[in-house]
């Protein structure tokens, strides 16, 4: 069957169907057919590089909108294997901007194993800037067991920059040294250097207190300790309470009693 309408144009300055309207559509298309048959169907056979465009829409408002209930409102799909893209945006302000209600606003899938992201990000001033309400202004998730991160940073200068506190809840290596290991060591070392002074400290108070005391006077130490000098040992006794694991040669008389000369 024919076409109920068909026009061709054999110049290069007029329309083969021109449509025009001041309060309606210019063109209207309805189908009701399936099987990926359009209400309005462009295709451009040009097989040169400077082939025009398969539709095109041009309007102080809306170029081109598309609207669907059950799949996309504008899909593209593009077969070229020179750096032609699905769906192209630009514009003086956002290239492409989208808005999700229930899901990503922008969302970037790639199958490519040789290098193609999900999303890529070029800019002169930050590549890719992410800001979050209620989670993470960027979040990276990766699946890799061969060395891929969930967030990877190179720069010239820095290859990470926090401002504000920074959380980790796993380990913290650096040239495959295990940081936050070497903090724990070097703590507890602090810690027993801390311990070795006061007990440096307590030392010296006694022997001051000692140094300070009245010819004559006596005092108990455990038996085998230091003997302080102007001291001297001139009694032995036991007592069970104290200064234990210390005593004489025979296991006895843990406490010795010493007198300032």
């Amino acid at each position: 069957m024919e076409n109920l309408i068909k026009g061709k144009s054999e110049t290069a300055e007029n329309a083969a169907i021109m449509g025009e309207s001041d309060l309606f559509e210019a063109v209207r298309g309805i189908s009701h057919a399936g099987d990926s048959h359009g209400a309005v169907v462009g295709i451009n056979d040009n097989t040169t590089p400077t082939a025009g465009p398969g539709v095109f829409g041009k309007s102080r408002g809306t170029g081109v909108w598309g609207q669907s209930e059950t799949w996309h409102g504008v899909a593209g799909f593009s077969d070229s294997t020179t750096g032609g893209v699905g769906v192209y945006g630009k514009g003086n302000g956002a290239g492409m901007l989208g808005e999700g209600g229930t899901w990503h606003g922008v969302a970037g899938i790639s199958e490519s194993t040789t290098g193609g992201v999900g999303i890529y990000g070029k800019g002169k001033g930050a590549g890719v800037l992410g800001e979050g309400g209620t989670w993470h202004g960027v979040a990276g998730i990766s699946e890799s067991t061969t060395g891929g991160a969930g967030i990877f940073g190179k720069g010239k200068n820095l290859a990470g920059l926090f401002e504000g506190n920074v959380n980790i809840t796993g380990k913290l290596i650096m040239e495959n040294s295990d940081v936050l290991a070497l903090i724990k060591a070097m703590a507890s070392d602090l810690n027993n250097l801390r311990n070795k002074i006061k007990e440096l400290e307590t030392t010296i108070a006694s022997m001051n207190s000692l140094s300070q005391t009245a010819q004559g006077t006596r005092k108990e130490i455990c038996n085998g300790q230091p003997i302080p000098d102007g001291w001297a040992k001139v009694d032995s006794k036991t007592d069970p309470t104290r200064c234990q694991q210390h005593g004489d040669s025979e296991g006895n008389n843990n406490i010795a009693v010493i007198e300032k000369l």
